[in-house]
Order: structure tokens, then C-alpha cells, then sequence
């Protein structure tokens, strides 16, 4: 082009996204882990004076962008890989031992598991899309989901989180935060919560006995213990 040789490769950046000629989002999955590892790293790294909770509000605001995620194939094998990657980085948040349970995260933090957010993100994208004045993201997000399905990127996700949540693909406008919270939280109200505190408890006492500073991190635990019978019922009722 204009005397200059086109070179062809099999993966490109583009405004900070990876994109693959064999349309895979597999690299782009991973680079945004790396980004976030990279970026856990380096807050932690300079506050790591401060509370745990503190750390916390720092990791959800600074680390937990994933812009583009709403276009991720989330079938695809390489989410869990960036959803173990954030596990760990807020149990070293919290300060918590490694072998905490990934259910308590979710209440201790009051935030989604990684898959779930990434989910509600890619629901309210695609109900965004189809309640567009612009009747062409209208028709290709309509077309994608209720036509296309599985052979479409858009209703292939939209068919995930249906099948996640228990529900028809024609009560696919009713996801919003408040099911989700519901979905995430529905084991507490039969005890497995509790059942898996008390799996991972004694590691958790043994830690806090040689790390007597973690005090706020026991206290934190203890309440979330207590507490999860009247989370779950505020989200189920």
C-alpha cells in the first residue's frame, strides 16, 4: 500500500486490545490477566501499609476495569484463568491465607465472583444494544440473540448467562444485579457456606495465631461466619 509491503500477522494490538486472525479471544483473555496481575502487583506494592479493607477499595477501583470484556466469548477456557488470577489477588487484598475458601469471597467482599461480574457486565451491554435508538445495533443485537444464537458471539453469551441464571432466553431483559446477587448467594441459605468456613477454618486460626496483626482480617471472617444466613436471606426474599 502507497509502495510500502503489507505484512500479515496472527495477532495484532489495537487501542490496548489483542486481536487474533482466528478471531479467539483467547490471547486478548490472557492479556488482560497479565494487565490485572500486573496491576494487583503494583498497588499492593505501595499500599501494603494499609487495612485490608483499604486494599480492597483499591483493587476494585484501579484493577478491575477489563474494558472489552462485554465482547469476550465467556465460554471460552481462558476466563477461569483470569478469574483464579483475581481470587488470589483479593485474598492478598484481605491478607487472607491462600487456602481460604473461594465461597467466603464473595460475602467477605460484597463483590460478584469475577465470572459473575463479567456476566452482568455482558447482560447489560447486550439489553443496551437492543433498546438502541440505532436501528442497526438494534437489528444485529436482536438478530445475534433471538435468531443467530449459538452462531452469533452475542447470543452464544447470552445463552451462557440464561443457562447460568435458570432462565428462558425470553426473560433474558430481567437480569440486572439484584438475580445475580441472588444466584451467587443462594448456597448460603443452606449451610454450605458454613460448611465450607469450617472446612478451611483451622488453616485460617493457625494463620492468624503466627500473624497476630491480621486481627481486623479474623474479625472480618468471624462476622461474615455469622452474618451469612441474613445475606442470603437478603437476597433471596
Amino acid at each position: 500500500m502507497d509502495g510500502s509491503r503489507l505484512s500479515f500477522v496472527d495477532k495484532c494490538m489495537h487501542v490496548g486490545h489483542v486481536l487474533s486472525s482466528d478471531l479467539v479471544d483467547k490471547a486478548e483473555i490472557l492479556n488482560k490477566r497479565n494487565s490485572f496481575c500486573a496491576n494487583v502487583n503494583s498497588v499492593l506494592c505501595h499500599f501494603y501499609k494499609c487495612a485490608p479493607l483499604v486494599r480492597l477499595k483499591l483493587l476494585r477501583s484501579y484493577c478491575s476495569d477489563f474494558y472489552g470484556s462485554v465482547l469476550w466469548n465467556m465460554w471460552d477456557s481462558s476466563i477461569e484463568d483470569i478469574c483464579v488470577a483475581w481470587r488470589k489477588g483479593v485474598r492478598r487484598a484481605l491478607g487472607l491465607p491462600w487456602r481460604t475458601h473461594s465461597v467466603l469471597l464473595a460475602p467477605i467482599t460484597g463483590m460478584f465472583p469475577l465470572r459473575d461480574e463479567l456476566l452482568c457486565r455482558m447482560a447489560k451491554f447486550v439489553l443496551r444494544c437492543i433498546s438502541s435508538d440505532n436501528s442497526i445495533v438494534n437489528f444485529v443485537a436482536r438478530h445475534g440473540v433471538y435468531f443467530s444464537r449459538m452462531h452469533s458471539p452475542i447470543g452464544l453469551n447470552t445463552q451462557l448467562c440464561c443457562k447460568r441464571y435458570s432462565l428462558s432466553l425470553y426473560r433474558f431483559s430481567c437480569i440486572n444485579r439484584e438475580l445475580i446477587g441472588c444466584s451467587v448467594f443462594r448456597d448460603l441459605s443452606n449451610g454450605l457456606l458454613l460448611v465450607s468456613f469450617m472446612n478451611c477454618y483451622w488453616p485460617i486460626v493457625v494463620w492468624v495465631i503466627f500473624h497476630f496483626c491480621a486481627l481486623q482480617t479474623l474479625i472480618l471472617l468471624l462476622i461474615t461466619c455469622v452474618c451469612c444466613k441474613l445475606v442470603a436471606c437478603i437476597f433471596i426474599f
